[in-house]
């Protein structure tokens, strides 16, 4: 994974919007576990939207 090149990147935390399928494919075919729903978590077009939480291990 390209960012862990950079020095002192420990952890990589996708956020992803819970309709957007395809980018959740992604995160989890790229080795990325689910951690959790976070309920309104961010701010977007002034909305706050709920985010899946992923990990890369």
């Amino acid at each position: 994974m390209f960012a862990r090149t950079f020095p002192g990147v420990k952890r990589i935390e996708p956020y992803i919007e819970p309709w957007n399928r395809g980018s959740i494919r992604a995160a989890e075919k790229a080795g990325h576990r689910h951690e959790g729903l976070l309920p309104t978590h961010q701010e977007i077009g002034g909305i706050a939207r709920d985010m899946h939480l992923y990990v890369a291990p």
